[in-house]
């Protein structure tokens, strides 16, 4: 089973994140597009993982405090790979919290044998792979996007298939965050 951790949105970001898709897919000469309700930040990646890991992975996350969390989504990026067209995504404002969340998954899963990349932590949502623009449209791009918050609504175990040709991402274990005070 292909799994990763992820931060899942609620409705109303869901729509903000097809509103920026849609910006970078306007300009784009190609690529493949993120579909609505699709969208998410992985904190880690794990890769093909036997179903008798599962259940470690759910206490790990069990064992995560989670904090009130408001993130911001401060900038529209892109990476860009070896290969031809960009990673497009939406970046999400450094946290001390959401580090923590990530550092504890982290040290957690390294714990009970998981060896997962060590690359540095950037969270972001991706919105487009492989997309390809007009370099003079790149800056159009950065310029129609406003900054935005958002609370997430969980820390979910994500099973990926492809099915039909789609990838379709199905919860196996969902910890809710708390609501904010006030």
């Amino acid at each position: 089973m292909r799994l990763f951790i992820a931060l899942e949105f609620a409705d109303d970001t869901q729509e903000r994140f097809s509103f920026c898709r849609d910006l970078v897919q306007k300009h784009a000469r190609s690529g493949t597009f993120v579909p609505d309700g699709n969208f998410h930040a992985t904190l880690l990646f794990l890769g093909d993982v036997d179903e008798s890991r599962v259940e470690g992975i759910k206490q790990t996350m069990d064992n995560i405090t989670l904090p009130t969390l408001q993130l911001t989504f401060d900038r529209l990026g892109y990476f860009d790979p070896k290969r031809p067209g960009k990673i497009y995504w939406v970046g999400i404002r450094k946290d001390g919290r959401l580090e923590r969340i990530h550092k504890g998954l982290f040290r957690g899963l390294a714990e009970i044998g998981f060896h997962l990349d060590k690359r540095p932590f950037s969270p972001h949502v991706t919105i487009g792979r492989r997309v390809e623009v007009e370099k003079t449209a790149e800056r159009a791009i950065s310029g129609d996007f406003t900054p935005f918050y958002s609370v997430p609504r969980s820390l979910s175990l994500m099973l990926s298939e492809r099915i039909e040709g789609r990838m379709v991402y199905t919860a196996l274990h969902v910890r809710p965050f708390p609501k904010e005070d006030g």
